[in-house]
């Protein structure tokens, strides 16, 4: 899912790998209740930001599979008044841990 979408990841989370290793981390730590993951799992505003990315990849996925090209999945995305908040959540709360994209 995330080579379909590497674009939106790059918008919106900043980095692959780290939201990979985020994703796995935080699914592990509620899922299976480690507490040895707890310090790497997103929480709180982190949580949120996650999620509205997973939710956007999902969306990209499915623009995709119903046979929309790329450049449409990223002009229906955009409209999207999440895609917004998303970008407002991560300059406000994530901006000091990884560097700002333009949206």
């Amino acid at each position: 899912m995330v080579k379909l979408t590497k674009w939106l990841v790059l918008k919106l989370y900043g980095e692959k790998d780290l939201f990979v290793r985020k994703v796995v981390t935080t699914r592990n730590f509620l899922t299976h209740y480690d507490t040895s993951l707890q310090t790497e799992a997103a929480q709180g505003i982190e949580l949120y930001h996650l999620t509205l990315t997973l939710h956007f990849l999902l969306q990209a996925c499915f623009l995709r599979e119903l046979g929309f090209p790329a450049d449409t999945w990223d002009e229906m995305l955009r409209k999207n008044t999440q895609w917004h908040q998303i970008a407002q959540v991560r300059y406000a709360y994530l901006g000091k841990e990884r560097k700002r994209t333009e949206f």
